[in-house]
């Protein structure tokens, strides 16, 4: 239970003017927690079960585990695992914990059970929800309707699309899992009673509401499966979330310091009856599954990692003081997110209260293009290696055989925006884009006509980014054989993709460049008056899809892979590196390096390869090492007896 606090002085002072206050001194066996609001609730219902005294302090995830990792609170709660950093906090500090999955929120998906729905892509929940529908998608016939496994289409219906509350974690669940900022402006948010009211009795609707209360509500609604990622219709089950099936969850973590174990014994003891699905039930949430709860069991008697749930995040932990240089190259394209690892290595090392000492250690970042660093690599003299595509058809020259483990970095892709009017240009070949863009044509290639005779005689007008920007860079190497050709240098220049977009509407005969990432925020705007052009490189005119940029097809596109030396991943340092290019601190780094978003799924499936790569290197180099011990050994013992011998010898003869 949340207990007020009491400002002791003015009840001090109350108490000497009026004698019959009586003044409530705090319960020295108040045990305080802080973190998430969202997790709030859950932790108070455990506390009323077990009658134990928690002052509870709503900080925030982050927060809170800033106070816990340094000592100053017996718990923190967590809507997601601890990271490695705040790990490392806790070991610094001496902070033992618990790491206990308590429970979750489940975002369903529910419609009137008439409508005969049964899954919905997560693509098509985006359609329905995200702002760039406004207006414009009334029917379930406007859909996708891409669906594994069935028939690809939705029934002719109307459609009635409810948001949850605002205030509510569903709320904040669905803006995660939908595109865009915010949600579309002319649909309804509803209160969970509501949104039951009115999927049940409209034909078409669709709502929003926890897993608990759809289960709750019956048969009075239909609670649809969703294909994530294309992966399979999924039911939304706890089962499914936790084995990450099922993406639209939240999840409920509780950290208790080990040191408070005794004084919480009660509470923590709770963890192991059955009551402890009825409170979480009786609190809105859905209980963990029984695996999970026998886990936490496990952890509080020491018979299970006390971390097990942040294995795949806190599963390696960067050594302090590291020494050794190596040096990281490869294509240009890797250049940032290996300069961003490279800073995020240092900056936790040094003395461990002091960030960013000056450490031991030296990570050259030095880029000579794929080509001159592979020799390096080859020769067994440099750990890693970015290189262009997905790596399987890389090879060492010549009789060099090199063990490489193939990591995804990810893809980078330029898509060419167009005046609508401009039918002309609606597939450009990449000589075309090379006249276009090349700096040779800078003030000497202002008509559509000097790109080819039969384009019309209309004035070019183009609208440019910069020349370091590395979609430019992805554009100017897939003209010219992967080598980086100048730009010109008389475009108008605007980093803004939504200007730029703007601007192409309004001229015909404009040109302008951007990320695909950026294009779906013009998308998401609503630009009306352009065209998504196609690109033919000699193999027919492509048009830039998610289909056709992840298979390569679309020529503007670059796939960056990384390339690990299997044989020089038992150094630390090396390890350093890797683990921290797939941190996910680095997400937003991807991002801006203009790579399709790191999602907390493909990181963490990284992390659990590295986890497997780290420990069979280090099995590798233990191995090895015994191993030239023994052959040391032999050859000593051998030196040994041939002295022996001699100093018998020498008696002998003496």
């Amino acid at each position: 239970m949340k207990n007020l606090q009491r400002n002791v002085g003015i009840l001090a002072l109350l108490a000497l003017l009026l004698p019959s206050v009586i003044v409530f001194a705090q319960d020295e066996s108040e045990i305080t927690v802080v973190g998430s609001g969202i997790v709030t609730p859950v932790v108070e219902a455990l506390a009323d079960a077990t009658e134990t005294n928690l002052n509870i302090d709503v900080t925030g995830t982050n927060t809170g585990f800033e106070s816990f990792c340094v000592g100053e609170v017996a718990m923190t709660s967590a809507t997601r695992t601890i990271n490695a950093e705040e790990n490392t906090t806790c070991i610094e500090n001496g902070v033992e914990y618990f790491e206990l999955l308590i429970a979750h929120e489940v975002l369903t998906f529910v419609t009137n059970p008439d409508d005969a729905l049964t899954c919905i892509a997560d693509e098509d929940l985006n359609i329905i929800y995200s702002p760039s529908s406004t207006g414009d998608v009334a029917n379930w016939a406007d859909l996708n309707g891409s669906i594994e496994g069935e028939d690809g289409t939705y029934p002719d219906l109307e459609l009635t699309a409810l948001l949850p509350a605002d205030n509510t974690l569903s709320y904040l669940a669905l803006d995660n899992l939908i595109s865009g900022v915010g949600f579309r402006n002319d649909i309804d948010s509803a209160d969970v009673a509501t949104t039951l009211e009115t999927v049940a009795s409209t034909s078409g609707a669709i709502g929003v509401v926890p897993l608990q209360t759809a289960l709750d509500a019956g048969d009075s609604i239909n609670i649809l499966n969703v294909d994530f990622q294309k992966l399979g219709c999924a039911e939304a089950t706890v089962t499914n979330a936790e084995a990450g099936n099922y993406a639209a969850v939240t999840s409920f973590y509780l950290y208790v310091n080990q040191a408070e174990a005794e004084a919480l014994d009660t509470f923590l003891s709770y963890f192991s009856t059955e009551d402890i699905t009825s409170t979480i039930i009786d609190a809105g949430y859905s209980p963990a599954s029984n695996d999970v709860y026998e886990t936490n069991i496990a952890i509080i008697a020491g018979e299970e990692a006390s971390g097990a749930f942040s294995e795949t995040e806190v599963g390696y932990i960067i050594p302090a003081f590291l020494t050794g240089e190596f040096t990281i190259g490869g294509t240009f394209t890797g250049f940032r997110v290996a300069s961003s690892a490279v800073s995020g290595v240092q900056n936790t090392q040094g003395n461990p209260a002091q960030q960013n000492a000056q450490p031991a250690f030296t990570i050259n970042v030095d880029f000579a293009g794929e080509a001159n660093d592979a020799i390096t690599y080859c020769a067994n003299e440099a750990p890693v290696l970015f290189v262009n595509g997905d790596g399987s058809d890389f090879a060492c020259e010549g009789d060099e055989a090199i063990d490489s483990l193939v990591l995804p970095i990810g893809t980078q892709t330029t898509v060419l925006v167009a005046n609508e009017a401009d039918e002309f240009a609606t597939c450009l070949t990449t000589e075309h884009l090379a006249t276009i863009w090349g700096a040779s044509s800078t003030d000497t290639i202002e008509t559509w006509n000097q790109v080819a005779e039969s384009f019309p005689d209309e004035a070019m007008t183009l609208f440019g980014i910069n020349a370091g920007n590395v979609i430019t860079d992805v554009m100017m190497a897939n003209l010219a054989d992967g080598v980086v050709e100048p730009i010109r240098v008389d475009t108008e220049i605007n980093g803004d993709s939504l200007y730029r977009a703007a601007a192409v509407a309004n001229v015909e005969g404009a040109l302008t460049y951007m990320s695909w990432v950026d294009y779906q925020d013009v998308l998401e705007n609503d630009q009306a008056r352009i065209q998504l052009l196609g690109v033919d490189a000699g193999e027919g005119c492509v048009f830039p899809t998610e289909e056709t940029i992840a298979d390569g097809s679309y020529p503007l596109s670059e796939t960056t892979s990384l390339l690990v030396n299997r044989d020089l991943l038992s150094d630390e340092l090396v390890k350093a590196f890797v683990w921290t290019l797939y941190s996910d601190n680095l997400r937003s780094v991807y991002a801006s390096a203009e790579f399709e978003a790191a999602s907390d799924v493909e990181l963490a499936d990284v992390r659990d390869l590295l986890l497997v790569e780290f420990r069979q290197a280090d099995e590798r180099a233990l191995e090895a090492a015994t191993t030239e011990t023994d052959t040391t050994d032999e050859t000593t013992d051998t030196e040994a007896v041939e002295d022996t011998e001699a100093d018998a010898t020498e008696e002998a003869g003496e």
